[in-house]
């Protein structure tokens, strides 16, 4: 479960015990948003602490490792209902060489999953389009925002970069590279989620 409210406030805390457990409903409960996520919890000092689980955005990849949502937002009520309702299971997910989608279109925007940019309408895949395969998506944005610099040493041409750990699949047009990203993985099945993102944003601010 993340939660947040109006004044930035955000949390973290697992769905079985959110399901047990049955707080004094107060008004500063009330104010808070919920999301259901699939995701690493945030374990502070462990091999798997992802510090950026504050920034989740269904948009784009801004958590370190895969965050799946999977409900919300709403009340801490609703969410208890749907937790109880469908009871989601956790998983197992390889992080490593994932293809992200980076689009430059007035500005360079954070990385996108490949399902999620095939779900876009038209008036939103205007601009040049990079796929990437990386482990981590801030992996993938620093690969293209330094291919801008030739000096900097960034394949500019389909194939692992010399200057960073990342694989230049195809860029272009937003079909070229949704091409290249299906290149890689195959069928992409275009999803389109709700509109839902935690508000702080240290490392990610410049999302429309």
């Amino acid at each position: 479960m993340l939660s947040w409210n109006e004044s930035g406030r955000t949390r973290m805390e697992p769905a079985g015990a959110f399901i047990l457990s049955y707080p004094k409903e107060d008004q500063r409960d009330e104010a808070y948003q919920h999301v259901v996520v699939r995701s690493i919890p945030f374990v502070p000092g462990s091999r798997w602490d992802d510090a950026h689980w504050t920034e989740f955005d269904t948009r784009y990849e801004t958590t370190r490792f895969p965050t799946d949502y999977l409900w919300g937002p709403g009340t801490r009520e609703e969410a208890r209902t749907w937790l109880e309702r469908e009871r989601p299971e956790g998983d197992t997910i390889d992080f490593t060489d994932r293809v992200f989608l980076v689009q430059d279109h007035q500005r360079l925007l954070p990385p996108m999953r490949p399902a999620v940019a095939a779900g876009l309408p038209e008036e939103e895949r205007a601009g040049i389009w990079h796929a990437v395969r990386a482990d981590f998506p801030d992996d993938a944005f620093s690969h293209v925002r330094g291919s801008a610099d030739r000096s900097a040493g960034h394949a500019r041409q389909p194939g692992d970069c010399s200057a960073c750990s990342a694989e230049l699949l195809g860029f272009g047009s937003y079909d070229e590279a949704l091409r290249a990203a299906a290149a890689a993985l195959g069928p992409i099945q275009a999803v389109q989620l709700p509109s839902v993102r935690l508000p702080l944003s240290p490392f990610w601010p410049q999302r429309p």
